[in-house]
């Protein structure tokens, strides 16, 4: 596994920059270091306006380090960032940025909608855009009630709804299904996609590739604090081939070399693998009978998400 997979597709090579004016947020070459390690190492992404982006990684990888240097919370090393056209950190930046980094902080003995109130009052938002955003995130009915009776969940949707008090233009939620049960990473998931939808773009880290999967319109890999792979979910998981398993596998493999609509055919011990288009499977089983070869077994395969980041962050293997 140490060279990592093959990867088909147009995917974004981890050095390149988008087209000038396409991206809310842009990073070159962002360094920060700890005790001579780096914890992100040379770092070059685009976000682009409008988009769901997964920073997809293991513990450890970097993910909260970088999104805290977004957010202007923490000073890089080296390298640059553009966070709608200005500094992490700048007032013009924080002005269009919601964030909700780790466990979100909140006064247990206030009610969900005086905590907003609190938030509303230090960052100049019209109180009528209290209730909208705990409609948004579905806490309305228990707006008045006091935080510390909220389940982890509800607490998690509370601080999403303080990220979005400002009707931020960038949402940056680090981890949000962390430590949530099935039903919560369910409903935290289905928020997320109705949150990101329009013109605001949603930046969000995490190690779960279910989460990733179901709500990233794009995944950067970060593994080591280094971007090994940028792209959509379906260019990551790469191109989809139809297996067959026939027997005498010599003759299925002449008869499927021979078509102008594969490709390619590689074999793998019974099993061939063709590179071709899926609705072909049907055409491939009759061409094969009727070459007199025997198929017991044909379907159409794409590797799995999990399969793809297990390949891309293992650790690399020594010389």
């Amino acid at each position: 596994m140490a060279g990592g997979p093959t990867i088909t597709g147009e995917l974004d090579l981890p050095g390149d920059l988008p087209e000038p004016g396409s991206s809310v947020i842009v990073t070159d070459r962002l360094t920060k270091t700890y005790n001579l390690r780096d914890a992100v190492h040379q770092l070059s992404i685009s976000i682009q306006g409008g988009e769901v982006y997964g920073l997809l990684g293991p513990n450890g990888a970097g993910k909260t380090t970088t999104l805290r240097m977004l957010l202007g919370l923490v000073r890089p090393t080296s390298g640059s960032a553009l966070v709608l056209g200005s500094a992490p950190g700048a007032t013009s930046s924080l002005r269009g940025l919601g964030a909700l980094v780790e466990e979100p902080a909140q006064y247990p003995y206030l009610s969900g909608r005086d905590n907003l109130r609190t938030l509303a009052r230090y960052s100049g938002v019209p109180r009528r855009r209290i209730d909208e955003v705990l409609d948004l995130v579905g806490l309305l009915p228990r707006a008045g009630d006091k935080v510390k009776t909220y389940s982890l969940g509800m607490r998690q949707r509370l601080g999403v709804a303080a990220a979005l008090l400002k009707d931020p233009e960038v949402l940056i939620l680090d981890e949000p299904t962390n430590g949530l049960d099935p039903q919560g990473m369910a409903a935290m998931r289905t928020l997320i996609r109705d949150v990101g939808t329009g013109d605001r773009t949603v930046v969000l880290s995490s190690h779960l590739l279910a989460e990733v999967e179901q709500i990233c319109d794009r995944v950067g890999v970060i593994r080591d604090g280094r971007l090994i792979a940028q792209g959509s979910v379906s260019q990551l998981r790469g191109a989809r081939t139809i297996r067959v398993v026939a027997e005498p596998i010599d003759r299925a493999m002449q008869v499927l070399s021979a078509r102008d609509d594969v490709e390619a055919v590689a074999v793998d011990g019974p099993t061939l693998h063709v590179t071709a288009p899926q609705e072909l499977a049907a055409a491939f089983n009759t061409a094969l009978v009727a070459g007199g070869v025997a198929v017991s077994h044909l379907s159409v395969h794409q590797r799995s998400l999990e399969d793809v980041f297990l390949d891309m962050t293992a650790p690399a293997e020594s010389p």
